[in-house]
């Protein structure tokens, strides 16, 4: 039996309202935490997330930065290009859970999606692949708000994947610098 938050609304601005108090959720946050965040009025979350009113896209704006989610992830799917449908597939899938077999090292579809756009299909290979490792074994809590965190941000999670990669990388470097001039100042006075 669905709980009664699980209804999901007809009305297109309360659905928007329910989204981004899942994501909110996710984090833990309250409503007086995402308004100090996105230095909004406790009070105009509360009417956003209950779907009282639409909101101005710098409200929108200020709530997925403070968020850290991309902006898309709060409205209905509108299919126009790869990355909408993509996001389509998400809001699919949060309702009617898509099963993707995973095969060894190949992946096994229940069924087929071909799209004549490469980007798309490149879009649906990653997600392909994170959805087959998080359907696989026992996911923490953390793990599905990770995953609900990249998917909220996709594509730019991607990038700052790599972004955060490249920054560890670079600190490592500039340590195993500094090593190397102690070392060389301990050589020069022996």
């Amino acid at each position: 039996m669905k709980k009664k938050q699980d209804k999901w609304p007809e009305d297109r601005i309360e659905r928007v309202g329910l989204r981004i108090k899942r994501i909110r959720g996710d984090r833990n946050w309250t409503q007086a935490k995402l308004a100090m965040e996105a230095g909004l009025d406790p009070g105009t979350v509360q009417k956003i997330e209950c779907g009282y009113h639409e909101a101005r896209e710098e409200k929108y704006d200020a709530i997925a930065n403070a968020l850290n989610v991309n902006k898309t992830a709060f409205f209905d799917p509108n299919p126009h290009d790869a990355l909408s449908v993509l996001y389509t597939l998400f809001e699919i899938d949060a309702h009617m859970p898509i099963t993707i077999e995973n095969n060894g090292n190949q992946r096994s579809n229940r069924f087929n999606l071909s799209f004549s756009d490469a980007k798309l299909n490149g879009y649906l290979e990653e997600w392909a692949a994170r959805k087959c490792y998080f359907d696989t074994g026992e996911k923490t809590g953390q793990d599905k708000a990770e995953y609900n965190l990249w998917k909220w941000n996709f594509p730019d999670s991607e990038t700052k994947e790599a972004d955060k990669k490249k920054s560890q990388l670079q600190q490592r470097i500039n340590k195993l610098k500094k090593q190397i001039e102690i070392l060389q100042v301990q050589l020069w006075n022996m």
